[in-house]
C-alpha cells in the first residue's frame, strides 16, 4: 500500500474539526453563555473559568502543527488533544440525546436532539477514523 503525502488539506474532517474549535473559542472570547451549548457545556464543567477558549486554540494549534512535523508519531501525538476535546464534546452530546434535555435543562424529543447534535458525534468518529487512517497509511518520514 503507498503512502500519500501527510498534509492537512488530505483529512477535511481534522481541517473541520480544527475550524470548529478555533470559531467555538472565539465566540467564548466574546460571548460567555456560549458555554452552555451542549458540546461545549462538558468542556466547560472539566476546565475552570476563563481558560476554555485558551484550550480550544491550544488543541486546534497542535493539530494543525502535527503535520509539520516529520515523524507521523509527532503527528499522531499532536493530534490526540483535538481527540479529547472532540469526545468530551460527543460525549456531553450523547448525554444530551439520551436524556431528552440539553445542557441549559431545556427539554426535547430524543429525536430533536439527536438530529440537532448529531454533528459533535459524527466529528469525532470521523476524526477517529482519519487518525487511524494516518496510522495505517501515511510515510513514516
Amino acid at each position: 500500500m503507498s503512502p500519500w503525502p501527510r498534509r492537512i488539506r488530505n483529512f477535511p474532517i481534522i481541517m473541520l474539526a480544527t475550524w470548529v474549535q478555533a470559531a467555538t473559542a472565539m465566540v467564548l472570547l466574546f460571548d460567555q453563555d456560549a458555554r452552555f451549548a451542549t458540546s461545549v457545556h462538558t468542556l466547560s464543567l472539566i476546565f475552570p473559568d476563563g481558560m476554555l477558549p485558551g484550550i480550544l486554540f491550544w488543541g486546534a494549534a497542535m493539530a494543525v502543527s502535527g503535520f509539520y512535523l516529520e515523524r507521523k508519531v509527532s503527528t499522531l501525538l499532536c493530534l490526540i488533544p483535538q481527540q479529547v476535546l472532540l469526545y468530551l464534546s460527543a460525549g456531553g452530546a450523547i448525554k444530551a440525546i439520551v436524556t431528552a434535555q440539553y445542557a441549559d435543562l431545556v427539554v426535547r424529543s430524543m429525536g430533536f436532539i439527536a438530529v440537532d447534535q448529531i454533528w459533535a458525534v459524527s466529528i469525532a468518529g470521523f476524526h477517529s477514523w482519519a487518525l487511524l487512517l494516518i496510522l495505517r497509511h501515511a510515510a513514516d518520514t
